[in-house]
């Protein structure tokens, strides 16, 4: 069940999966658009299963990506690592975050991947990728939803996974909605009451304060 959690066989055919896809040949419009694959797959694992993807997975697969796509000998492995390290700083919070904040943070994690790519190319006096290829972050905050829910649902098949949270807490939030509701229904039946209440208490000084004179 501990590798159930911790993502079984999912983990590394879901890498393997992403190394095919940066693999996949495209046209030539879309190749500045296409995702960092492995970078995407490889945080969602940091963030949900880090007992088995860390700084030695993250290094592992971006050699693996090195010797596959034909780049420069490590410069995958050190992107992927330094983001691994980020993911690992802040996991805590990113791990709470909703999707679309989470879509967020990875999309400013992917920019700063670009940035690394471009500092580590410098170094080594290699050719810049195209300035198009700056898109890719976008792209791939935009999948990132998608992906973490398809992940999540193949990891937990059991119906434990995000996407079953999620609607749990859409039920949770409609309930709530509902109990408000009714709470401001009988707040202002009370406020009725009570003005209803004061107007015969109104009523009732405004009769004695007639009969005074009577009295005297």
């Amino acid at each position: 069940m501990s590798r159930l959690r911790d993502g079984g066989w999912i983990l590394p055919v879901s890498l393997c999966v992403a190394l095919l896809l940066g693999l996949l040949p495209l046209p030539e419009a879309l190749q500045p658009l296409r995702p960092y694959w492995l970078a995407l797959v490889l945080a969602y694992w940091v963030i949900e299963a880090p007992s088995r993807a860390g700084l030695g997975l993250a290094f592992c697969v971006g050699l693996a990506a090195d010797l596959a796509y034909g780049g420069l000998l490590g410069e995958q492995a050190l992107r992927l690592v330094i983001m691994a390290f980020i993911l690992q700083r802040f996991r805590a919070r990113l791990r709470f975050f909703p999707l679309s904040q989470q879509a967020l943070a990875i999309g400013a994690l992917l920019l700063n991947d670009r940035i690394v790519a471009a500092v580590i190319r410098l170094m080594a006096g290699a050719s810049q990728a195209e300035a198009a290829t700056w898109v890719s972050p976008l792209s791939g905050a935009l999948l990132w939803g998608p992906l973490f829910l398809l992940i999540d649902a193949l990891r937990k098949p059991g119906g434990t996974g995000r996407l079953q949270q999620l609607k749990e807490q859409m039920a949770q939030w409609a309930a709530r909605k509902d109990d408000a509701q009714a709470e401001v229904e009988t707040l202002a039946g009370q406020g009725v009451d009570a003005e209803e209440r004061a107007t015969l208490l109104a009523a009732q000084l405004e009769e004695q304060a007639m009969a005074l004179p009577d009295l005297e």
